[in-house]
């Protein structure tokens, strides 16, 4: 009788737990056209499970910054015997660049929509959540074997919210320590430049440039292309049997403001020129517009053992 009740309360357990719906799936955030959005917050999961998916562990693959259609923020399962429930709940906070506002959903979600849409594609699938202009969110279920197959599930509204600059600029791998308005921030991820890009030394090898969205710049060395501030470029090269990579942190205020002042010339063409200090062993970068040259100085700088 004892072994009757027990089996009876843990077939409860699992009927109440839902344990036969756990299934694997894995979560993206992507944007419209025409939208540029940094996500300040955000997690999905289950009312019923403790592990949910939220904004976290954030590098130069997957940050919180959605620049264009291309753009996706992806949260994969750890491990295939990682098992979870369907979603019943969102929540969500972003700042919209284009229209200069915040915005949060915090609600349900669709449960028996998603779990129907899920279990009808194949085993590996994901939840899309597609921000759009007017803090409007569309819900759709994806088969990752074959991305066309894609399940709308719901149209959520998401409400604008009273934000600061602390806020948006947040406590992440991300946060600007010299910038204090969110306009001077907006500027610094989203805004672009004409300008190339040269160092003068030998053994030079690599330049790579990124922005303070954490994305690789693609320098221009022959023709002035419209390209994001550099946050910092690594630069590699070797001479002799001496080889190193040495990155230059740019300051933020500065070099934002000293590419809206040789900018303001429009006839001006802004070149980003690199060198070498011999007598500091240091490297060096400048912003000229041909008439003008800056000095931008590197918040970290290091001394170079090749030089």
């Amino acid at each position: 009788m004892l072994l009757v009740v027990i089996s009876a309360l843990f077939v409860n357990e699992i009927l109440q737990n839902k344990e036969f719906e756990k299934t694997y799936w894995d979560f993206e955030i992507h944007i419209s056209d025409n939208n540029q959005i940094k996500l300040v917050n955000y997690a999905i999961g289950n009312s019923k499970e403790f592990s949910v998916f939220a904004l976290n562990d954030l590098n130069r693959d997957n940050n919180p910054f959605l620049l264009n259609s291309s753009d996706a923020l992806k949260t994969y399962m750890s491990s295939m015997d990682d098992k979870k429930l369907y979603p019943n709940q969102l929540s969500i906070i972003y700042y919209s660049f284009v229209e200069k506002k915040f915005y949060q959903y915090e609600d349900t979600l669709l449960y028996n929509e998603i779990r129907n849409a899920g279990n009808s594609l194949a085993k590996e699938r994901s939840l899309i959540l597609t921000l759009l202009p007017k803090g409007k969110l569309k819900l759709s279920v994806r088969d990752n074997e074959d991305k066309s197959k894609e399940i709308f599930i719901q149209i959520l509204q998401s409400k604008p919210i009273q934000g600061n600059f602390q806020l948006l600029n947040g406590d992440d791998h991300y946060t600007l320590q010299n910038i204090h308005l969110i306009q001077e921030y907006a500027d610094l991820i989203t805004k672009k430049y004409s300008y190339k890009i040269s160092f003068s030394s030998s053994g030079l090898e690599e330049l790579k440039l990124y922005s303070f969205a954490g994305r690789l710049i693609e320098p221009a060395f022959d023709t002035y292309e419209q390209n994001f501030v550099p946050d910092n470029i690594d630069v590699s090269f070797s001479k002799q049997e001496c080889s190193e990579t040495v990155r230059y942190y740019f300051d933020e205020k500065e070099i934002l403001s000293t590419f809206e002042e040789l900018s303001k010339n429009k006839t001006s063409s802004l070149e980003l020129k690199g060198g070498v200090n011999k007598n500091k062993r240091e490297m060096e970068f400048y912003l000229t517009n041909g008439s003008e040259t800056i000095l931008l100085k590197n918040k970290y700088p290091e001394k170079s053992r090749c030089l």
